[in-house]
């Protein structure tokens, strides 16, 4: 399963590799990885706020997984993921 990231900055984002966009996330002096809990999905911010990345980690694939797993909806669970942040988080997910 190859890897992305997202980066959003005003109204524009993207995703890109996830080592691309890890690394120009992370080069900008003052960078933080922080955390967005209602999304259960880290993410990188930029010292004036203008810049998130969100990204996965082994923890947040994990719980995708087990979303899919609980519900058995894989085709919902990447249609939100890439819509963008927090989306996935606001569905409601039935059970078949």
């Amino acid at each position: 399963m190859p890897l992305y990231g997202r980066a959003w900055g005003g109204s524009l984002g993207g995703a890109s590799a996830y080592s691309n966009v890890l690394y120009n996330a992370l080069s900008v002096p003052g960078a933080r990885v922080d955390y967005d809990f209602s999304a259960q999905t880290p993410y990188i911010v930029s010292p004036d706020g203008s810049l998130i990345t969100y990204f996965d980690d082994a923890d947040s694939l994990a719980r995708k997984v087990a979303l899919v797993h609980t519900y058995g909806s894989p085709g919902r669970c990447l249609a939100a993921r890439l819509r963008g942040p927090g989306v996935l988080s606001s569905q409601r997910l039935r059970r078949r």
